[in-house]
């Protein structure tokens, strides 16, 4: 796995997985938000609270 760097290792590529099912329409995403803030959003299960935090 060291080949990839430390950036990917499972948990990371989990999120990125989740983050990819979550946000599938790229309009969506904020260039305000970065990868920290998804990588929070993506805990929260309930579709209105996470919009409620996006903003």
């Amino acid at each position: 796995m060291s080949e990839f760097n430390k950036g990917f290792d499972v948990t990371n590529l989990r999120r990125m997985r989740r983050f990819y099912q979550m946000y599938i329409k790229w309009e969506t995403v904020s260039p305000k938000l970065t990868w920290s803030h998804y990588s929070e959003l993506i805990k929260i299960e309930d579709e209105t609270k996470r919009k409620y935090f996006e903003k």
